[in-house]
Formats: structure tokens, C-alpha cells, sequence
């Protein structure tokens, strides 16, 4: 390290230091301060007290009714929170994925809603509770909070289930769950970080607040702990140090509120921190071909619209091993013959130093064993040339969306990895000897039989007696596929008979084929095929005709 560097990072710690000091005293002598007589407050305002006794707190309590105040505190800002963060995720949710006609607008509704100064409200909502008979009642407070409270929890938790990917929801409805038990089970613990966020946000808003209590409550008994501080002074306008001890106990809720959720809020913060078009990172993407005008036109292509950075550009596949080591990318889009270095040996060493990494092979037709070889090696896909943009573009896009979907699996909680950890374990020790002994074509048989009901990796376990884990194993590596992509293509497969052979309306051929959600089906068929299951009958009639 320079000296120059040395010295610029002593003046940004200095700073920081400076800083922190300001940000920290205030609290710190706050705290101390509540300890202190009236006297010592003059005497002794800036040291350290003479004793720790509690005194001001007792007396703060007995003069100013704490406890009272801090029941309706409590009520008024749990209920609050509990009712907007509930309701909120539900609406979030619905907005970002159900896409229904009127979500642009309802979206765009809720935002204007943080542009409406609480004040604006008082007049219509006083006139509103007085006529339902809810003034002096925390119920009123509780309703006008969770009205203000709701436009910024929908923005922040609806930004958030927009970049959960959608494979991840076509995964557990194929799987048998339904949308809304897949939603409690995996959406909202996956969401636990971002629902944290506005809870803390919604926490802190609502207990510090002074206007709401103090237009629609009348009662002594009912008002929250701010506006009781706020009385404070005129109850004895000489005991400051009671109103100290008054303002710590008023502070501590949040305080501990924000430490307990501290880690779930630092996540979700920075969940979006580096986002990109609608994705949460930018991944890195490295090109190796031994043709300058297809290394050329690779790289000129819209990589930003998909969220992938150009890291680096290789001639042959020696140079992309060495600039593979040196910028850890995401992908490596490489073809298969090149000099010094081919593309399989490039990707063994590439793999073995970045697991993550996925590999992308352009081919020639000749080359198809060569291409086959490298999905049994471990590379994510291969596209043969020539190949379109599109093609490129969209291969590379769904290797990101498998990228995040591991990335956020490794995120789940413990709980679920505790789940996971069990199931390899149960795997291993019911693995036999020989990889033999699991019949694979049977096993694809069963499928093929019973496509149409509620199947699961489950149900194969129970049917085989094997682990689940180690079945969807063994069909990857026997057949290329997964299970839940040998089950898609067999069910998306007979939609296609029933469409064409018969007039069964949309949702009966859904259910026919083990999709009981219309709009899932749809959306899987349109997937596959390119059009929605509509479009596709219309045009086998137009061919028939």
C-alpha cells in the first residue's frame, strides 16, 4: 500500500470516526442524563453520573401515566404494522405476478398514495370516524396508519416479488402445490428480509407519530407514549431530568426492534442495491471463439437488456482459461473447436476452478457428439450454428435465471437447509451399491401413466423406494432431464393431442392433463410452444381448412 493510499484511508476512518461520534453522543448523553438529579444536570452536564439509581424513571411513570401510554402505544403500532404488512405482501404479491388487467393502475394508485401529505386527510377522515362512531378509539388511529403505511410497503415488497423468478413458482405449482400454499410456504420466507424492512420502517413511523392520537383521541388514558412526552413539560416544567428518563423509555421499543431485525433488514436493503433492468445483479460473461467476426458480433449484441456484462473476449481456449481465472465470470459462451485449447478441455478447467460457472457451447452440426459430451461434463446448453441473437440472448438469459434460482436457495432458511441436509443424508444412506438398480425406464414408464394426476418427486419415492434426491439424479443423468421437465413436456405434450384432436374447452384439457390452474397451464403452453393454447387451435383449424 502507498503512502498516498494510507494516508486517504486515516482521513475517510478520521471522518467516519467524526461522524459516528455525532450520530451516537446525543443517545449516549440522553441515557446518562436520565440518570442525573435536576441539579447534577447543571452541575455535572456533560459527566458521568454520581449513582444509577432509578428515580426518574419512577417518578417519570407515576407523574405521567408511562404505563397507560405505553399499552396504547404498543396496540396502536403492533395491530398497525401487523394489518399493513399482512395485507400488503398479499397485495405486493398479486400486483408483481398475477398480472391482471387492472395492475398497471391499481400500481400506480397505491404510488401516488406517498405523495398525500397526512394533513391533506385529517378533515375528510375526522368527518369519516365521527360519522362511525370510532373517535376515541384506537381503532381510528389504527385505520388512518395503516392507510399512510400502505403505499410505501406495496412499493418496496412489490419491487422485491418482481425479481423473485418465476421458475421458481412453475417449479411448486407442477410440483402439486397450489398458489396460495406455495406462496406461505416459499414465497414468503424467501420475502423475509424485504417484509423486515418495512416492518422496522412501519414500526418506528407509527410509534413516534403525534398527529393521528392527537385529532381522533380524546382520552388521557388512550394516548400514545409521544404525545404524553409532549404533555410532560407542563404536568412539571422543572424535572428535566424525569422528562430524560421519560424520552429513554420511549426510544428503547424501537431501538430493540431494529437490533432483533437488524441482519433481515441489512438484506433487505441490499437486495436491490445492484440492480440492473429489473435484475438483482449484473453477471459477468465471458466470450471465447477463434473467428473475430463472431467475436465481434457476439459482443456487440444488447447483453444490458438481460442483465450480463462483457468481462472479457478470448481468441482460443488457453486465454479463456487464464481470463476465466482472472475475472471469476458467470457464463462463458465459448465454441467447441478452437486452437491450442479446445472448448471441452476449456470448460473441464474453467468448471473446476468456478463451479458456479455456467457453460454455453456454439457448435457446427458436425459437432453434436462433441456438444452432447459437454452436457454430460456439466455445461448448461449448446446452440448450434448459425444462430440468431435471439437465440443467443435467450439461452444466456435463462442461464442468469438458474443462476439466481441457486443463489436464493442458498438463501433459504435454515430450517429449509436443515430439510435439504437430512434428505442428501436419508440419500446416501439409501443409495445402493450398484446405480443399476434404479430402473430408470420404469420409472419414466410411471410417468407417462400418471402424468395426468397429482405427481411429485414424493410419489416416486414412496412408489420406488428410493430418495427423492437421488431419483431426480438418476433421471438427469439417464435421460438429460429432470423430473419436473420429463412431466412438463409429457403434459404439455397431450395438450397438444387434446387441442387438435378434440373441442374440450381450455380449463377441461388443463385438468385433463394434471394442471388444474388454467392461467399456469397458459402460460407453460405459450412457454413451450410460443403461442397461448387459443391461438394454437385456431391455427390448426386455419391449416386444416
Amino acid at each position: 500500500m502507498t503512502v498516498k493510499r494510507r494516508i486517504l484511508r486515516g482521513i475517510a476512518f478520521l471522518l467516519m470516526a467524526v461522524f459516528a461520534v455525532m450520530c451516537l453522543y446525543p443517545m449516549v448523553w440522553l441515557i446518562l442524563g436520565s440518570f442525573k438529579s435536576n441539579q447534577e444536570l447543571y452541575t455535572n452536564t456533560w459527566g458521568l453520573p454520581k449513582s444509577l439509581g432509578l428515580v426518574n424513571y419512577i417518578s417519570a411513570i407515576s407523574k405521567a401515566d408511562i404505563v397507560h401510554s405505553y399499552i396504547s402505544s404498543v396496540v396502536i403500532t403492533v395491530v398497525a404494522v401487523f394489518i399493513t404488512v399482512f395485507l400488503g405482501a398479499m397485495v405486493s404479491y398479486g400486483i408483481a405476478r398475477l398480472h391482471f388487467k387492472l395492475c398497471k393502475p391499481v400500481n400506480t394508485l397505491f404510488a401516488m398514495g406517498m405523495s398525500i401529505p397526512a394533513y391533506a386527510a385529517i378533515v375528510p377522515m375526522f368527518s369519516m370516524f365521527n360519522r362511525m362512531h370510532l373517535l376515541d378509539s384506537w381503532i381510528s388511529v389504527i385505520i388512518a396508519h395503516t392507510v399512510f403505511a400502505f403505499p410505501i410497503t406495496i412499493y418496496i415488497l412489490t419491487g422485491f416479488f418482481s425479481t423473485i423468478p418465476k421458475e421458481l413458482e412453475e417449479a411448486f405449482t407442477v410440483d402439486g402445490c397450489t398458489i396460495l400454499k406455495g406462496y406461505g410456504k416459499i414465497i414468503l420466507p424467501i420475502a423475509k428480509p424485504s417484509i423486515a424492512t418495512v416492518s422496522v420502517i412501519n414500526f418506528i413511523t407509527i410509534w413516534n407519530d403525534l398527529l393521528f392520537p392527537q385529532i381522533f383521541l380524546t382520552s388521557m388514558n388512550k394516548m400514545p407514549l409521544p404525545v404524553i412526552l409532549t404533555q410532560f413539560a407542563d404536568l412539571d416544567s422543572t424535572d428535566y431530568a424525569g422528562m430524560l428518563a421519560a424520552v429513554v423509555m420511549t426510544v428503547i421499543p424501537t431501538i430493540v426492534v431494529y437490533l432483533i431485525l437488524h441482519d433481515k433488514v441489512m438484506e433487505g436493503m441490499t437486495a436491490g442495491a445492484v440492480k440492473d433492468n429489473g435484475f438483482m445483479n449484473t453477471y459477468k460473461l465471458l466470450i471465447a471463439d477463434d473467428e473475430p467476426l463472431i467475436r465481434r458480433g457476439i459482443s456487440s449484441l444488447d447483453w444490458e437488456k438481460i442483465g450480463i456484462t462483457v468481462c472479457a473476449v478470448a481468441n482460443n481456449g488457453k486465454e479463456a482459461i487464464d481470463l476465466a481465472s482472472l475475472h471469476i465470470p458467470d457464463l462463458v459462451l465459448a465454441d467447441i473447436r478452437m486452437p491450442i485449447v479446445n472448448g471441452l478441455d476449456m470448460a473441464e478447467r474453467v468448471l473446476a476452478q468456478n463451479k458456479k460457472c455456467k457453460i454455453i457451447f456454439l457448435s457446427g452440426y458436425e459437432d453434436f457428439a462433441y456438444a452432447k459430451r459437454a452436457l454430460h461434463m456439466g455445461a448448461f446448453d449448446y446452440i448450434l450454428k448459425p444462430a440468431s441473437p435471439e437465440e443467443i440472448l435467450e439461452t444466456c438469459r435463462r442461464a442468469t435465471l438458474q443462476i439466481r434460482q441457486e443463489t436464493e436457495a442458498c438463501q433459504l432458511p435454515s430450517v429449509h437447509m436443515a430439510v435439504l441436509e437430512r434428505e442428501a443424508r436419508e440419500m446416501r444412506e439409501k443409495e445402493p451399491d450398484s446405480e443399476g438398480k434404479i430402473n430408470v425406464r420404469e420409472i419414466n414408464r410411471f410417468i407417462e401413466q400418471h402424468y395426468m394426476e397429482n405427481l411429485s418427486l414424493n410419489t416416486l419415492s414412496q412408489t420406488f423406494n428410493f430418495n427423492a434426491i437421488y431419483i431426480n439424479r438418476m433421471l438427469k443423468k439417464e435421460t438429460g432431464f429432470t423430473f419436473l421437465e420429463i412431466l412438463t413436456n409429457k403434459r404439455m405434450s397431450e395438450a397438444v393431442r387434446f387441442l387438435e384432436e378434440t373441442n374440450w374447452k381450455l380449463g377441461k384439457i388443463a385438468e385433463t392433463v394434471g394442471v388444474p390452474d388454467q392461467r399456469y397451464f397458459s402460460t407453460m403452453f405459450k412457454k413451450y410452444y410460443g403461442c397461448s393454447p387459443k391461438q394454437y387451435r385456431q391455427k390448426m383449424k386455419k391449416e386444416n381448412v
